[in-house]
Order: C-alpha cells, then sequence, then structure tokens
C-alpha cells in the first residue's frame, strides 16, 4: 500500500515516464505475468494489423499504378502503330510517283511534265506534313532517317524540274536522279522499315 501510495505521488509530481506509468497500473491491478503477456500480445496484435493494412494498401496502389501504366503504355502503342501504317503508305506513293516521272520522263511533253510534277509535289507535301505532324512519336534517329528519305527522293527529281528537253546534261541530270532512287532510297527505306518493325514488335523467324 505505501508502494502504491509512493507511485501514485510520482504519477502526481510528474517524475514518472509513460512506460512506469502502465507498469504501475498493472502492478496495481495484480502484476502477474499473465496480464503482461496479454498486454503485449495485444500489443504486438495492433502493430502487426497496421502494418498489414498498411502493406495491403501500398500493393493496392503499386497494382492500380501498373494497370493505368499498361493502358497508357498500349494505347500509345497503339496509335504509334496507326501512324506507322500511315506513314508508310504515304511514302510508298510518294516513292512510287518519283520512279513513274522518271520513268516517262523522256516520252512525255512539257505541259506533261509540269503536270507530273505538281503531282509529285503534292505527294511530297502530304508525307512531308503528315510526318512533321507525329515526328513526336518517333526517336530522334527515326526522325533523322525520314528526313534524309524525303532528301534523297527530293534529289531524285527536283533537278528535272526546270531542265529543258535540249539541255546537253540533261540525260546525265536523269541517270543521278534514277541512281539515287534505285541505289540510295533503298539503303535508307531499308533502315526505317527495320526500325518501324522493331517499334511494332515483329519478329522475324
Amino acid at each position: 500500500m505505501v508502494v502504491e501510495n509512493q507511485g501514485a505521488l510520482q504519477v502526481l509530481n510528474g517524475n514518472m515516464t509513460t512506460l512506469e506509468i502502465i507498469t504501475l497500473i498493472i502492478s496495481s491491478i495484480g502484476g502477474s505475468a499473465v496480464l503482461f503477456g496479454a498486454v503485449a500480445w495485444f500489443a504486438r496484435s495492433l502493430i502487426k494489423n497496421f502494418i498489414d493494412r498498411a502493406l495491403e494498401k501500398f500493393k493496392s496502389n503499386l497494382e492500380k499504378m501498373a494497370f493505368e501504366h499498361q493502358i497508357r503504355f498500349s494505347t500509345l502503342h497503339e496509335k504509334r502503330a496507326q501512324i506507322i501504317a500511315e506513314l508508310y503508305g504515304r511514302l510508298y506513293e510518294f516513292h512510287w510517283a518519283v520512279c513513274a516521272f522518271l520513268r516517262d520522263f523522256h516520252k512525255e511533253n512539257e505541259n506533261d511534265k509540269t503536270q507530273r510534277v505538281q503531282e509529285l509535289d503534292n505527294k511530297s507535301y502530304e508525307f512531308k506534313d503528315y510526318f512533321d505532324k507525329h515526328r513526336i512519336y518517333f526517336t530522334e534517329n527515326i526522325c533523322s532517317t525520314v528526313d534524309e528519305l524525303v532528301n534523297a527522293l527530293y534529289s531524285a527529281y527536283v533537278p528535272l524540274e526546270e531542265r529543258d528537253s535540249s539541255d546537253d546534261n540533261l540525260k546525265k541530270v536523269w541517270r543521278k536522279c534514277a541512281d539515287t532512287v534505285q541505289k540510295q532510297y533503298p539503303a535508307i527505306r531499308a533502315s526505317l522499315e527495320s526500325d518501324f518493325r522493331n517499334i511494332l514488335g515483329v519478329i522475324e523467324k
């Protein structure tokens, strides 16, 4: 009884820690080892429950973030696939127009050549304009390759636009343009196709 009174005085005087106060309360109730064990078990249970709930919430947030990332990635991949398909189709039309222009260059009159050049300019503009609007979807290396490809096609017909049929160097200029389409262009296009296949996940067996 004296000990309890002394403990009470210490509590009133503020000389005891929280742990000492809890110990004093338990001792005043009975002080049995069973009670100490029960309190310890209860404390551990509370802590474990708190940790389990925190981990479960953290796991749920991670799964949610992973799902959102997957959705964004899938949407981006689908968008890039659509852009590549459209871009490659426009490239094919541009390339074919250049080839047709070179093929028929010596057979057509000036009016036909003027019309063919206008068609070429339209195809080149459609391709370049579409690509420039979607450059953000491609790496800098791919953008450089496309720019190189466009320059190659330009150089395959632009030098002939203003050439007169009586020009002595006409055949030489034409041959140089044809070589660009036959030799320079295919290598650049092959490099671009390889990059596109990597983006689309096309794997050759």
